[in-house]
């Protein structure tokens, strides 16, 4: 499958996967399954008329029972970092607006 298609795949499904979760049960960081953990963290960008659209980083780790020594320590702020530097550099912005 090519590349760019997979990672359209990937991100529909889990903008559609955190939907169905945030109508079931509280805000959550990650999800597990036997042998890797997703975690991730939303964010909002602006376009020009200052309507919202929602954005998402997330990261695919092997799993470790040390996920929650690291997941505030070191995961978290660098999807934080990776979120700021996206809006910063991106022409979604403009793409999105009318």
């Amino acid at each position: 499958m090519d590349e760019d298609l997979d990672l359209i795949f990937t991100s529909g499904l889990m903008s559609r996967l955190l939907t169905f979760v945030d109508y079931i049960i509280p805000p959550i960081d990650y999800f597990e399954n036997e042998n890797y953990t997703i975690v991730f963290k939303k964010g909002e960008i602006y376009d020009r008329c200052g309507k919202t659209h929602n954005i998402l980083a997330f990261l695919v780790v092997d799993k470790d029972d040390r996920l929650e020594e690291y997941l505030n320590l070191l995961l978290i702020p660098l999807l934080e970092v990776l979120l700021r530097i996206f809006k910063s550099q991106s022409n979604l912005v403009d793409a999105l607006s009318p």
